[in-house]
């Protein structure tokens, strides 16, 4: 490669790393309201929307993150006591988690997501769809490369 400043999928790449860097900053700013950040507010809504047996390793699969990454992340949430970890009668290894009250309340207000409307707001209709596909099939196509074969659900559920 002669200069990676001319090769159009790197330059693409970049454009959509400043794009979603942008984004999650301004998501930032709006969690940090709540006390939340953008990992913290993903888990709540995931837990918020799932109402069934949710337990870490799933939450990484849908996020597509380190199991033990999100393993962590929770117990510094139910520490801050936003969730709670509940051992499974059936296998006392497993754990599944649920949200507390403070839990619920601040998933409600990260799923508000303002910035979010605000943003994606420029697209029509026909946009949104075309890009909601473009993005399904970049991430199926580099979780393939990954390695893994199952394709997540849009939305995660």
């Amino acid at each position: 490669m002669d200069n990676i400043f001319t090769d159009d999928d790197y330059m693409l790449w970049r454009l959509f790393t400043q794009a979603r860097n942008a984004i999650n900053k301004l998501r930032q700013k709006e969690l940090l309201r709540y006390g939340l950040t953008p990992r913290k507010a993903a888990i709540l809504l995931i837990l918020l929307a799932a109402k069934d047996d949710v337990n870490p390793y799933r939450i990484a699969k849908w996020l597509v993150l380190e199991h033990h990454s999100v393993s962590e992340l929770i117990d510094r949430m139910e520490k801050e006591g936003l969730v709670n970890k509940v051992r499974n009668h059936d296998n006392r290894s497993s754990i599944r988690i649920q949200l507390t009250n403070k839990g619920v309340k601040a998933a409600e207000e990260a799923g508000k997501a303002e910035s979010f409307h605000t943003v994606m707001d420029i697209l029509s209709e026909k946009e949104r769809s075309q890009f909601i596909n473009v993005l399904k099939r970049l991430r199926d196509n580099a979780l393939q490369e990954l390695g893994i074969m199952n394709k997540l659900p849009y939305p995660p559920f």
